[in-house]
């Protein structure tokens, strides 16, 4: 598939920056995060330490899904309630962040 006037893909070339995957730092809360991907996945554990510690050392944002997925059973339980705000909040702080 191909970026048209209806639909951007965010995975293909021009666009790749609105992706959560793509390589920005993002301060978030006070903490720096190698990607959106990896703060957005931080709000799923606000009460486990340990977890968020772990996620900012994973070395990318596909290994930060994959190590929020591990702990899927300790995520916070208002989770669906709040994971559409949480994102639009990312992703404004990572665009006001990174003008580019």
């Amino acid at each position: 598939m191909q970026d048209n006037d209806k639909q951007i893909f965010f995975y293909e070339h021009d666009f790749y920056v609105f992706s959560n995957f793509s390589s920005f730092k993002l301060n978030w809360k006070g903490h720096d995060w190698m990607t959106s991907e990896h703060a957005y996945h931080s709000e799923k554990f606000p009460n486990s330490p340990e977890i968020i510690e772990e996620l900012k050392q994973t070395r990318s944002a596909h290994d930060a899904l994959k190590l929020s997925e591990k702990y899927k059973d300790m995520r916070r339980e208002d989770w669906d309630l709040v994971k559409l705000g949480i994102m639009e909040e990312v992703l404004m702080a990572k665009a006001h962040q990174h003008p580019y």
